[in-house]
């Protein structure tokens, strides 16, 4: 029962937010701040096409 993660890019990862109803609010360098509409807020970083590291 042990599934391993995918390694995603930040710009894969920023369209699967997108399709969930979060929006760019800011950037910031590298950095990404989405925010859905109930509130939820998440900063996601954008290293050209390099995988998000896991942890």
């Amino acid at each position: 029962m042990s599934e391993k993660l995918p390694v995603i890019s930040g710009k894969d990862f920023i369209k699967l937010l997108e399709k969930l109803g979060f929006i760019i609010t800011r950037i910031n360098g590298s950095h990404h701040r989405m925010k859905h509409s109930d509130g939820r807020i998440t900063i996601i970083p954008v290293h050209k096409n390099d995988p998000i590291p896991k942890g």
